[in-house]
């Protein structure tokens, strides 16, 4: 089953606003990923937007970063639909 367009922004923009948090703190995905008990090629992939942050990393995340979980999200709406 394919993956609807608007998850998948979704996705890319949780992992974008995750590797600016990174590149901020300059940290590597090795160490993030680290952080999370990832490979870091599997954390390649959320980052991307390829695969999901589980609800956990987000939280584990958010306080990696200091901020919150929210923060984490995107700041404009994205249309889901869930077909």
């Amino acid at each position: 089953m394919a993956t609807a367009p608007g998850v998948i922004a979704f996705r890319k923009s949780i992992g974008a606003r995750i590797r600016e948090l990174r590149e901020h703190r300059n940290e590597t995905q090795e160490n993030v990923a680290s952080v999370l008990g990832l490979s870091q090629v599997g954390y390649r992939g959320k980052e991307a937007g390829r695969s999901t942050f589980n609800s956990v990393e987000l939280f584990v995340l958010a306080d990696h970063f200091d901020t919150t979980v929210t923060d984490l999200y995107p700041s404009e709406r994205i249309s889901v639909a869930l077909d």
